[in-house]
């Protein structure tokens, strides 16, 4: 999902680059862009040296599965409409 990023690891020139102010990372450490990650965990299993771990969202933050192809396709229309009003 490409949620995970490193700051910059070297020189003033890696550090003046812009950013999303979302996204403000320190010298050499990792970030973790919540609009990207889906709360997969492979991250955590994968990491060699166990540097990462999972953290409890809040309930409204949760992905809630619908319980009929009924109220998925109620879903899939909102946000359809939702991003159609952004615009």
């Amino acid at each position: 999902m490409d949620a995970i990023s490193e700051g910059p690891k070297r020189g003033p020139a890696a550090v003046a680059a812009p950013r999303p102010a979302a996204l403000e990372r320190e010298k050499g450490k990792s970030v973790v862009d919540g609009e990207k990650c889906i709360g997969c965990g492979i991250c955590v299993v994968s990491c060699l040296t166990d540097a990462i771990r999972m953290e409890p969202v809040s309930e409204e933050e949760w992905f809630q599965v619908p319980s009929s192809f009924q109220e998925w396709e109620e879903r899939r229309l909102e946000f359809l409409e939702a991003a159609k009003d952004k615009k």
